[in-house]
């Protein structure tokens, strides 16, 4: 894969959209369908390598101005390719790659613009509850399918170049590491989602609990039990037959299930009753510690998964398995 400097590219920029006077680009000209192909592959290379890099900044970073930082100079490193893309010359044969590229191009622009800006904001709230999180994970959903769609469109177009000039595409391994992050990226948020749904509903039986409603304790208990059933965990298939993350996350959802038809009821009843004896109060504080270590380790065991799931997507020279 052929590396490119950051510093460079950025050093480019300045020069062409700076204080400077500037320089007419010099049209990219060729009568070879190969070297056109490639002019064009080059700059989504350098697209995806920005995208991926913006991607999993929001995955573990939370500072919203070194997000938004990012976020645009993602943007100016589309508009440079756009820039370089306008200033091609038509291929002999018409320039409808050229056009689908820029297309393209302008649909991942208006992306980072748009539905990206938004989710750099939602990144420093999504640690505040899980309904904040589910908001964040919606929209990155949203947002990376479209990105898919976006590759997908100048892949057919680019096969439908080689086609009509007899190319045989060779494979690109930026491309399919771009797609393969974004397949993760979609999964992994995907599986977060179907769990959020059921344990931001243990949340509210848990504030029942702190506030000592008993009612709604019963209320949220049979919600937990209601939500597990709608959940598609148990059904959604592994990441490319690997199937640890989804379990690890069903795991969760099973214990909360668990107690929902259990402990949480026998609580309520103990919560309940205004004669509570000595071994109702050992009781309910035992519940508590099993509880913080159950869900402790079930919660290292589930981000260990994901990481893991993460690494999978990475090319190896990253870290990735």
């Amino acid at each position: 894969m052929q590396k490119y400097c950051l510093t460079t590219l950025l050093m480019i920029f300045l020069g062409l959209f700076g204080g400077q006077r500037l320089l007419a680009q010099v049209e990219f000209t060729t009568d070879s369908p190969v070297e056109y192909n490639n002019y064009i592959v080059a700059e989504q290379e350098k697209v995806g390598q920005q995208f991926i890099e913006f991607s999993n900044m929001l995955l573990s970073n939370t500072d919203v101005k070194a997000n938004e930082a990012k976020r645009l100079e993602v943007v100016k490193h589309i508009e440079l390719s756009l820039r370089r893309l306008r200033n091609m010359a038509a291929f002999k044969d018409g320039s409808q790659l050229k056009n689908e590229a820029i297309s393209v191009f302008e649909a991942y622009r208006d992306l980072h613009v748009n539905d990206y800006a938004k989710i750099a904001v939602l990144v420093s709230n999504k640690e505040s509850s899980l309904e904040a999180l589910g908001d964040y994970f919606q929209m990155q959903v949203k947002a990376e399918k479209k990105m898919m769609e976006y590759a997908v469109r100048l892949r057919e177009a680019q096969a439908k170049f080689a086609k009509a000039h007899k190319l045989t595409l060779l494979q690109n391994d930026m491309q399919e590491q771009f797609d393969r992050i974004l397949e993760c990226n979609v999964y992994s948020r995907e599986v977060f989602l179907e769990y959020i749904a059921v344990a931001k509903v243990n949340e509210k039986w848990w504030t029942a609990m702190d506030e000592n409603n008993v009612e709604e304790m019963t209320k949220q208990r049979i919600a937990i039990l209601d939500a597990a059933k709608l959940s598609g965990l148990a059904t959604k298939e592994g990441f490319h037959g690997d199937q640890s993350f989804r379990d690890a996350a069903k795991a969760r959802v099973d214990y909360y299930v668990r107690l929902a038809s259990g402990e949480y009821k026998e609580l309520a009843d103990v919560l309940g009753n205004p004669k509570r004896t000595k071994e109702d109060i050992d009781f309910v504080n035992k519940f508590i510690d099993d509880y913080n270590s159950k869900n402790l380790d079930l919660n290292d065991k589930f981000n260990v998964a994901h990481r893991d799931l993460k690494l999978k997507s990475l090319p190896a020279a990253s870290g990735g398995k």
